[in-house]
């Protein structure tokens, strides 16, 4: 409440000043900041350049940008890239893919997403040309994730899928579930820039990790493994070293595992109010780290598509028969993933113990995305990864008569698109007409009389 009270002053105090308000500070105040601050003439210069480039998108309004501030804008991430900036460099390059994915009139761009790129990267800057020298180093960011050797217990593949960002990065993710600690860690196997283009993900997944003795994520499908000198980032991704030595690879069936497969059974969230607290404790961070998720939802319906929103709709229902919403965008490659996840789900029906999930960023609200499910078989806990469809699923599943004797008949029922609430209330209905104006404003451009005083007041 505090902060909120600061940056509400702070809007105030600079509204004053652009209206020509002279403010008298009182002398006992002391000094804003304290340290020197820690960037170079030619920093300084670069990021004057990039708030001059974001000032000039929004006077020109985002539906009306020239083909050269795309240009323009990859220019400036080079160079902060090849500076010492890399995180300011990360969002103009996602800055630049909202841009085409907009321009280009991808499934799931719109302008608010570009506005939000935007906006972010205009604050960095601020802090950057605002911080003291010791608050620099997480502002400038990383150039390379820092990998720690920290113990790892037996590692089983809890899901594989495909991603692709809109800077251009494309690849195969794979979650390894640490069984001992009850955590995700994950590999990711990928390319960026002009490479990302070339990418296979089919190759990816027969080819042998990086590891020493590393087998290729097919042969350690459905397996137990343990590394020895594993190294894992602070975001928990596992380095793929050749210093990282493979040990270990039992199949979950062997007799000696039961210990493990059951662990198996019994990681992950089973209700959803804890799984909600611990969403809501990562968006308290100003830069959350969203680790992927298991859960073990007593019922899940298919994925349905929602031509409206465009997207992909499924619900997950929990012993206390909490409804959890899981979202797919609507997309070639997630349409593609939706329909194999469908055929799975009618394939193994009351057979189904668990779905991973991949968790994303929608505007400060968690993005649930399944992408892998995990079935009972006569082996034991098994992960079927839809998105890798050179895959036999059939010959995955082999469950036969026995599965299908098991099937169960649906209980519950889904609960509506928009839960039934009670009416806005007046700060509610005021923000969300702010919103719209500020949106409006910045698509059309802010040299109109878009926003008039009349308007605002």
């Amino acid at each position: 409440d505090r902060r909120r009270k600061g940056i509400i002053a702070a809007c105030l105090i600079h509204w004053w000043q652009q209206q020509g308000v002279e403010i008298q500070w009182p002398r006992d105040l002391g000094g804003g900041t304290t340290g020197k601050l820690d960037l170079s003439e030619a920093e300084s210069t670069l990021i004057q350049a990039v708030r001059s480039h974001l000032r000039a998108m929004l006077r020109t309004g985002l539906m009306h940008l020239p083909r050269h501030r795309e240009d323009g804008l990859r220019d400036l991430a080079w160079s902060a890239q090849g500076g010492r900036l890399p995180r300011l460099a990360a969002l103009l390059q996602q800055l630049v893919g909202e841009m085409t994915a907009l321009r280009g009139r991808k499934a799931g761009a719109e302008p608010g997403l570009v506005l939000d790129r935007l906006v972010h990267a205009y604050l960095l800057c601020q802090r950057l040309e605002n911080s003291p020298a010791a608050a620099m180093d997480p502002l400038r960011g990383q150039f390379r994730r820092e990998y720690i050797p920290r113990p790892v217990g037996r590692l089983w593949m809890a899901g594989a899928h495909q991603y692709e960002t809109r800077s251009g990065a494309r690849g195969l993710s794979i979650i390894l579930w640490d069984l001992e600690n009850d955590r995700p860690l994950t590999v990711n196997c990928g390319r960026t820039g002009e490479a990302a283009s070339g990418f296979d993900p089919a190759a990816a997944w027969r080819t042998a990790l990086g590891w020493k003795y590393g087998r290729a994520p097919q042969d350690l499908n459905n397996q137990l493994i343990r590394l020895d000198n594993a190294k894992i980032s602070a975001d928990g991704r596992l380095s793929l070293s050749a210093q990282t030595t493979l040990v270990e690879t039992v199949a979950i069936a062997d007799a000696d595992t039961a210990a493990a497969a059951g662990a198996i059974a019994h990681c992950g969230h089973r209700h959803w109010a804890s799984l909600r607290r611990k969403l809501a404790a990562a968006l308290t961070s100003p830069q959350p780290v969203m680790a992927p998720l298991l859960i073990r939802p007593r019922r899940m319906t298919p994925l349905t598509l929602d031509e409206i929103a465009q997207e992909w709709v499924a619900w997950a229902m929990d012993p206390d028969n909490a409804w959890l919403r899981l979202i797919l965008p609507v997309s070639p490659r997630h349409n593609d993933r939706a329909a194999a996840i469908n055929q799975c789900i009618s394939a193994v029906g009351s057979g189904l113990q668990g779905v991973t999930l991949a968790v994303g960023l929608d505007r400060q609200r968690p993005l649930l995305m399944p992408v892998s499910l995990v079935i009972d078989t006569q082996a034991g806990p098994t992960a079927l990864h839809p998105d890798l469809a050179f895959i036999d699923l059939q010959k995955q599943l082999s469950l036969g008569e026995r599965l299908k004797g098991r099937l169960t008949r649906r209980k519950g029922q889904p609960p509506a698109e928009v839960a039934a609430r009670g009416g806005s209330t007046a700060r509610e209905t005021l923000m969300t007409r702010l919103e719209e104006m500020l949106l409006g404003a910045a698509e059309i451009g802010l040299d109109c009389p878009y926003l008039d005083a009349a308007r605002v007041e």
